[in-house]
């Protein structure tokens, strides 16, 4: 990723730095709410929807890998955003060969 340093050194306008600047800026600013968005409790149907699975294979996977997303109970079962996108994210890599 670029970074505000970088684009000092650009050979470029003062004002076209600017822009750039306000981009990486931005960029930086939304890359964070993204992080602590991680933390968001979603439904047990967000976490279908995020693992693009239906009802029985989602509660497949809960049983049968140790690093399933822990489930938060409110009465309901919720998960925890980010668990759930690591876990996707490892699995298709899993699937993939690219990880072990």
């Amino acid at each position: 990723m670029i970074s505000l340093s970088v684009v000092d050194q650009l050979n470029v306008p003062d004002d076209v730095k600017g822009i750039i600047s306000l981009v990486v800026k931005e960029n930086i600013e939304l890359k964070e709410q993204l992080k602590e968005g991680d933390d968001r409790l979603i439904t047990t149907a967000e976490a279908k929807e995020i693992l693009l699975c239906k009802h029985k294979k989602f509660w497949d996977m809960a049983a049968n890998y140790d690093d399933f997303p822990k489930v938060i109970k409110f009465g309901r079962n919720y998960y925890r955003l980010g668990d759930v996108k690591a876990f996707r994210d490892k699995h298709i890599k899993g699937i993939n060969g690219e990880a072990k």
